[in-house]
């Protein structure tokens, strides 16, 4: 049918025409649209075009009653039960290996660059794309009085990719049959028993998630992901249609099974306004090549907590830094206040325990000194955001008797002493970060302002930064200076809250890694056993990279 034909159609079609039982009652509404017909047209309404109105009426009558047919013998042909044996019958098995998991919506058009880029990716790591169906509005798309075909559809582009079903990719399941309706909140709701513990699962949707379930001690974890699409954004706009727009991502999950023991879950998104995907150290473009540079403009590790840190977790942070290279480097929880932390501190059993073993507070201290000297080396700058451990400082020395704790009296009456003085000059501590002071004065960290020379510039001379509370870091359009320990009108924060802000933020505190919208949180770097975690746990050593883009990428290590 030609463009002219289906716009009288759709003309007559919005008028009710169609409706009318009778042809007497047709040809009586045919002759009252003849001035509406004219106007709309610019041209006469010709009487033949009647005939034409009726005979298509006829066909799609007879059109509707064959589909009936059809309808009705498939329905008899379908079996009157069924079951399966086992509850695993359902699930295909693919061998282990390389993956790039996405989705497409019905009736929607492709974005070819993140297709492209998708694809380019996967010739190059010998990667296989996989891409399932999700549906979305099904009756808008179905139009019997002015389309020939109402069945829904996928763009021919994908179609070499479509898979379905539920998919067992060796450790980790992508559950292509889930249909998520594009417009949840939370795609990830309601999947975290889908999945024996330990078998990550990996959901197709527009918005790209990640949550941690949480497992008893000495079981391993499990990661659910959802995976972005290679659809444009595609939504009716009223409330929820207008929020998923403005939170749709396009893009992939790149997954590699092929050491069960360490599976890999990366973000592949594609960022407005760019024609290229980042992973790692590596570019990839729309055009086919692959560019290798120094892209990532930062790494958070997971919180540090430098006491509690491990030799084998302090090396892999090193390997990727020296693989990575990146720009800065974002420290979280950087003091773990071992010796006088809050949650032992009213333990008279733990207080004896921390004399036995001869810590000391200024012993904590000099554990994050040292760690800060050696991770400057590998970076431009170094940032440590002030968290709630780090505050653990302030709050002992505020609270706590120094007659009472006499193997850190010294070490406590030269910090108090610090900030009286301090008090007195400024009449108020909102610019002292005692952590910072004790860097630079009482452990004498090596790359402290004081050690270098003046004639350098400030922004050449201040290698290790001490950030305060509230204190904004914007990194790559990226907001990292919120550790994310406070909450709005003084409540404790939560990724979750924090998505509501609609700012971009890469946050710490959970020890669980987590996507919430624009919000990334980091995992843990120190051990996973810090002592005050009893029970299950979802705690996980995993870090941010931010690129120069924008794009992140959570790294479970």
């Amino acid at each position: 049918m030609n463009n002219k034909k289906t716009e009288i159609i759709a003309f007559f079609s919005s008028e009710g025409f169609f409706r009318l039982r009778t042809e007497e009652n047709k040809k009586k509404r045919f002759e009252e649209l003849k001035e509406a017909y004219e106007k709309e047209f610019d041209e006469p309404l010709k009487p033949e075009l009647f005939d034409y109105l009726i005979q298509y009426d006829a066909e799609q009558k007879q059109r509707r009653k064959d589909q009936q047919k059809q309808k009705e013998l498939k329905k008899a042909s379908l079996p009157i039960a069924s079951g399966l044996n086992n509850i695993s019958d359902h699930i295909k098995t693919l061998p282990a290996g390389k993956y790039v998991l996405s989705c497409a919506q019905n009736n929607t058009h492709v974005h070819e660059i993140v297709l492209k880029c998708l694809i380019n990716f996967c010739q190059h790591n010998n990667a296989k794309l996989l891409i399932a169906r999700i549906t979305y509005n099904k009756n808008g798309f179905c139009q019997p009085d002015i389309n020939n075909d109402n069945e829904l559809w996928y763009d021919p582009k994908v179609k070499p990719y479509l898979v379905s079903g539920h998919i067992d990719l060796q450790g980790l399941h992508f559950l292509a049959d889930s249909n998520v309706i594009p417009t949840a909140r939370n795609p990830l709701s309601g999947f975290d028993a889908a999945t024996q513990a330990g078998i990550h699962a990996v959901i197709p949707h527009t918005k790209i998630a990640l949550s941690v379930v949480a497992a008893l001690k000495n079981s391993p974890t499990k990661t659910l992901a959802s995976t972005g699409t290679v659809t444009k954004s595609n939504y009716i706009m009223r409330k929820v249609g207008a929020v998923a727009t403005l939170e749709h991502c396009l893009g992939g999950l790149f997954i590699d099974t092929t050491d069960k023991k360490n599976i890999i879950i990366r973000q592949l998104e594609l960022i407005p306004d760019c024609n290229y995907i980042y992973d790692l150290n590596k570019q990839y473009c729309d055009n086919g090549e692959v560019l290798e540079g120094e892209f990532i403009e930062c790494l958070q590790p997971g919180d540090i907590h430098a006491e509690k840190m491990t030799q084998k977790s302090f090396d892999k942070i090193v390997s990727l830094m020296q693989e990575l290279k990146p720009k800065y480097l974002i420290l979280h929880d950087i003091l773990d206040f071992r010796t006088r932390n809050h949650h032992n501190i009213k333990d008279c059993t733990f207080l004896h325990g921390q004399l036995m073993q001869k810590n000391t507070v200024k012993g904590d201290l000099m554990i994050m000194t040292e760690l800060i000297d050696k991770f400057i080396k590998y970076c431009e700058k170094l940032y440590i955001i002030e968290s709630n451990h780090d505050q653990a400082l302030m709050t002992w020395l505020k609270n706590e008797d120094f007659k009472k704790d006499a193997e850190n009296a010294i070490f406590y009456l030269e910090c108090m002493l610090a900030i009286y003085k301090h008090q007195e000059i400024y009449d108020n501590l909102d610019n002292l970060n005692i952590l910072e002071y004790v860097y630079t004065y009482l452990c004498k960290g090596q790359y402290s302002e004081e050690n270098f020379e003046e004639s350098f510039e400030e922004n050449d001379r201040k290698l290790v930064n001490f950030s305060r509370v509230d204190e904004s870091l914007i990194i790559a359009g990226i907001e990292h200076g919120c550790h994310g320990h406070n909450g709005a009108n003084g409540s404790k924060g939560s990724p979750q809250q924090f998505k509501k802000l609609g700012i971009a933020m890469n946050t710490g505190h959970t020890h669980s890694p987590s996507i919430h919208g624009k919000v990334y949180t980091a995992g843990v770097s120190a051990s996973l056993e810090m002592g005050y975690n009893v029970g299950a746990s979802s705690w996980a050593i995993a870090h941010i990279i931010t690129y120069n883009n924008g794009q992140r990428q959570i790294i479970f290590s």
